[in-house]
């Protein structure tokens, strides 16, 4: 689980750059160019996009999940993937009642593996 608190005070305007130095880094990982497939540890980068939007998580009274193997890897464009993820918990985030939960699950198939974010709002409607 992600957890959203926060005791930041004032004086802690050096763990605050760290935290936004961290954000920094991770967001350019979005837009490396012609980047390799790589294996990718999902469960590591569904942590790291969460990250991102830990405020947004916390502006919205928000709980985070995550139950991903650690082991789960995806042989994917890390920065494509790392797009597509924090698509999906922008999305949910959005969506869900504030108070409620997000959370995101991860398995493996016989040929693939699956990434499950569920938010707990409406869904989609049927046309």
């Amino acid at each position: 689980m992600l957890s959203c608190g926060s005791d930041r005070g004032s004086g802690d305007a050096d763990d605050e750059l760290r935290h936004v130095a961290h954000i920094v880094r991770q967001t350019l990982g979005f837009y490396r160019e012609d980047a390799p497939s790589t294996a990718v540890a999902l469960a590591q980068m569904v942590e790291d996009v969460a990250e991102l939007y830990r405020r947004k998580f916390e502006g919205r009274k928000l709980k985070f999940f995550a139950n991903v193997p650690a082991d789960l890897q995806a042989f994917a464009v890390a920065g494509e993937l790392r797009q597509v993820i924090a698509n999906l918990l922008a999305n949910a985030i959005a969506a869900a009642p504030a108070g409620s939960e997000v959370k995101v699950s991860g398995r493996a198939t016989d040929t693939a593996c699956e990434l499950i974010v569920s938010d707990g709002g409406e869904g989609v409607p049927a046309l």
